[in-house]
């Protein structure tokens, strides 16, 4: 497929404002239920409802759009993240607030899945693992980033600046997607049957469970990472955020990294993951007394986390080829799936005994996620 140059750059910033969009509201609930005279309970629904929206749209809206041209989709998608933020900006009540979160989180998928096969498809097969990185490294960074930068706007001048701020970023890839991306028909479509039909697959269903799993395992610790530095390694809050921020920095490094050892051996890449989640989390248990230890640890954490949402992308693309976009959305709500059961599991066994103990939760998962790779693995030697 011959393409404009910018588009995985387009792609990459456009990944990176819609998940700004998501993740940079966290840092700021505090600021907004002051502002808007609610609880931070209920300020919290602007994360959950965001999530929970994007679980439920990740398998149907790209299914339902499959058909549509993806230049249009891309357009529409980036359009709902552009106006949503300008609305956000000057809502008058938080009721408004929480349905300018709801209405882009709709499309989220279906931009973030058309990204991933556009990527795939702008290259060869052997270098389409490399193209696809580049993209996640927009979802890194946009993670890494979102949070720091609300912070810092909302704490300088305003929530509104802070909104207009990612508005002007969805702004700019809405003008790239218009000037940059060409009509891009589907002039193959695959039915919706045909489509749906790829869950019936047992790589399919196998990759899924990979996929809960280990992402399970990733954001089960992370959820309480925070928790985990001030009651285990005793650091200052200065310290911890510093922690976290570079642990979010070596996901885009494994991200990078994951663009080129793909390419390479995707079997050996899947092993490396749960077997370094065991590794690395068990050494944390024992030494997340130290503060330098714990630093170390979760500088290569970090690295795997980025190498890791590679690999799963991957795997369920590959299990659904004939459906790319299709696939991409179910990529995405098996990972907030897993994201969503994962810290619930760790936080009974931080209940039960301490924070620490939410790593043996973490790597309960690592190891059923190694079990279903062996399984996918070990039944293709068999076939």
């Amino acid at each position: 497929m011959k393409i404009h140059k910018l588009i995985i750059p387009i792609l990459m910033l456009g990944v990176f404002g819609i998940i700004n969009t998501e993740m940079g509201i966290i840092g700021i609930l505090p600021e907004i239920a002051t502002s808007y005279h609610v609880s931070l309970s209920s300020a919290s629904l602007l994360v959950s409802a965001f999530a929970l929206t994007v679980a439920l749209a990740g398998p149907t809206i790209p299914l339902l759009l499959s058909h549509v041209n993806r230049k249009i989709v891309l357009f529409v998608s980036m359009f709902c993240f552009f106006a949503s933020n300008i609305v956000s900006a000057y809502a008058s009540n938080f009721s408004i607030l929480i349905l300018a979160r709801i209405i882009p989180a709709i499309f989220q998928p279906a931009f973030t899945a058309i990204a991933f096969t556009l990527a795939g498809e702008s290259v060869t097969a052997e270098e389409s693992p490399k193209a696809i990185s580049k993209v996640f490294m927009g979802v890194s960074a946009g993670m890494v980033l979102g949070v720091p930068i609300a912070n810092m706007l909302t704490h300088h001048a305003s929530i509104s600046v802070t909104m207009l701020f990612f508005g002007a970023i969805n702004f700019i890839v809405l003008l790239g997607v218009t000037l940059f991306i060409p009509s891009l028909p589907v002039t193959k479509p695959v039915a919706y049957g045909e489509q749906i039909s790829v869950l019936r697959k047992f790589d399919m269903l196998i990759a899924i469970a990979i996929v809960i799993m280990l992402n399970g395992a990733t954001f089960g610790f992370f959820s309480y990472m925070s928790d985990f530095l001030d009651q285990i390694t005793h650091v200052s809050v200065n310290v911890t955020s510093l922690y976290l921020l570079v642990y979010g920095l070596m996901n885009i490094v494994g991200s990078f990294l994951a663009g080129r050892l793909m390419t390479k051996n995707i079997r050996h890449s899947s092993f490396v993951i749960p077997i370094g989640q065991v590794i690395i989390m068990t050494l944390l248990f024992t030494l997340g007394n130290t503060w330098w230890a714990t630093g170390v640890l979760l500088t290569l954490l970090g690295i795997l986390a980025g190498f890791a949402g590679n690999v799963f992308q991957y795997l369920i693309f590959e299990s659904g080829r004939e459906a790319p976009d299709f696939a991409n959305g179910i990529f995405l709500t098996a990972t907030n799936l897993g994201t969503t059961i994962a810290p619930f599991v760790c936080g009974l066994f931080i209940n039960s005994l301490s924070v620490r103990f939410a790593l043996v939760g973490a790597m309960i998962f690592s190891i059923g996620g190694l079990i279903f790779i062996m399984l996918k693995y070990f039944r293709k030697q068999k076939v």
